[in-house]
């Protein structure tokens, strides 16, 4: 049978606070833990704090991660109650995605290489990122969308070329 260790990080260990909102890993193997106050990038030793300081355009939204995800091509998006970022792994910066700013940003997808799925409390988005193009489907005309009308999405899964998608309704 396999067997499972456990090892807590807690603010004894550098976290920056101890609510943690979500988890992801990026492409070099970082694990990035999304707390209250702070995205907290762990190298298996240390813990770095990435916090939002006030008039510096490239640190984090101040409001709480939700989610993160690394896509096929290794960019790294962070998803907050304040809107959409990518990591920016050469500079250190977060860029800011115009299109999601000050949207609650609860999930993040990709289905290929440019095309990103983010779910938000105002619907399901489709972010072309070649392109910088969004689609919401929330607004959507066709017939077989009106299921995502007004509805928000908590979160998303894509498989076997599928999108399964938690909303409130």
């Amino acid at each position: 049978s396999n067997s499972l260790n456990f090892h807590k990080l807690g603010l004894q260990d550098g976290l920056h606070d101890g609510i943690v909102k979500c988890i992801s890993q990026d492409k070099y193997g970082y694990i990035w833990i999304g707390t209250v106050g702070a995205f907290n990038r762990f190298d298996g030793r240390r813990i770095t704090h990435f916090t939002n300081i006030p008039g510096d355009t490239t640190s984090p939204y101040g409001r709480q991660p939700r989610c993160m995800y690394s896509d096929s091509k290794g960019r790294f998006w962070i998803g907050s109650e304040t809107g959409l970022m990518e990591y920016d792994f050469k500079t250190g910066a977060f860029k800011k995605i115009a299109a999601f700013q000050n949207m609650f940003i609860t999930s993040i997808t990709s289905v290929n290489d440019s095309i990103l799925f983010v779910g938000t409390r105002r619907g399901l988005f489709r972010y072309n990122v070649s392109g910088g193009s969004i689609y919401n489907y929330r607004s959507s005309s066709k017939p077989g969308d009106s299921v995502l009308a007004n509805n928000g999405i908590n979160d998303i899964f894509f498989k076997n070329e599928k999108l399964y998608l938690g909303t409130n309704k």
